[in-house]
């Protein structure tokens, strides 16, 4: 099985959004993605927030001097983490140094001792892939107690759409609830329906929802949650009907007595930040839904 160092970072539970790619040339160095919502054991490794990471990937051509300077010379200004999975051909103590670019270059026993330390501490198990067993019952991802840490979706498009830098944000923890809604839509038909459901300043349905192995050690920052919420506004929709001469556009609404709900206590990984004359917003990191004016 392939080494896959975006997977055994994740595991180690290293934050990672590979949005928003830097423009540099295609090289022996590639970039792997951004770091953010460092956690607290990771700073004594020096990693801070919106860190660049770049790999070298394997490869029996080591990386030399001129393929190192060639990439830092192209390299956006900042803090960068450069995994070299590959042997190096320089003494890494006498590197070239910028003043805006401040770089941290892990060699393979670098990277190494940083997977050990972590099997150690049992942060990460030893385990063939087909031992894994998933439950086919959505449930499967709330098991135990709460809240559950839920990993963001990491699109940050809707801040750029509203000239807000994600780099001049905080991250927090937004408390939220996630609802498991069975029931019936009902139209020309009735129809059974599951939808997760997010009450955080409104609802929302969502789709895919991961859990954080561990919740990042931030501030939380509380947005309203709606005490008696009624499904149908968000589950009700106007959708096609066949009915052999056509299909013809009716309204499916939700039926709420039929409703069976299930609450899950979760904390949402946002951001917060101030606009440009001072107001605050908070971004969703889940659904992407950006609150301006809060």
């Amino acid at each position: 099985m392939a080494f896959n160092l975006l997977r055994v970072l994740e595991h180690l539970d290293v934050n990672i959004d590979q949005s928003s790619k830097p423009l540099v040339p295609v090289g022996i160095i590639s970039w792997l993605g951004r770091l953010y919502n460092i956690h607290p054991d990771h700073v004594k490794f020096g990693f801070s927030e919106g860190m660049e990471v770049w790999v070298t990937g394997r490869g029996f051509a080591k990386l030399d001097l001129v393929g190192f300077e060639t990439w830092l010379m192209d390299a956006p200004r900042g803090n960068h983490l450069l995994i070299s999975e590959r042997e190096i051909s320089f003494d890494i103590t006498k590197i070239y140094k910028r003043t805006d670019r401040n770089v941290i270059l892990w060699t393979r026993d670098k990277l190494a001792a940083f997977i050990g330390e972590a099997v150690l501490e049992s942060r990460i198990q030893i385990f063939e892939e087909e031992e894994i067993e998933v439950s086919s019952d959505p449930t499967f991802i709330f098991e135990g107690n709460g809240p559950f840490a839920i990993k963001p979706q990491n699109d940050f498009q809707i801040l750029e759409e509203n000239n807000l830098k994600i780099s001049q944000a905080t991250p927090v923890l937004i408390p939220a609830i996630i609802h498991r809604v069975k029931g019936k839509i009902v139209g020309p038909d009735s129809v059974e329906i599951e939808k997760w459901v997010l009450n955080c300043h409104g609802l929302k349905v969502v789709d895919n929802i991961e859990i954080l192995q561990r919740p990042p050690l931030l501030n939380k920052e509380r947005l309203d949650i709606i005490d008696n919420p009624k499904f149908a506004e968000v589950l009700s929709e106007r959708k096609t009907h066949n009915e052999k001469m056509g299909e013809l556009l009716y309204w499916w609404k939700f039926d709420e007595d039929s409703a069976s709900i299930e609450n899950f206590q979760v904390l949402i990984p946002g951001h917060v930040g101030l606009g440009p004359s001072g107001e605050k917003w908070i971004l969703e990191g889940l659904s992407n839904t950006l609150h301006k004016n809060i």
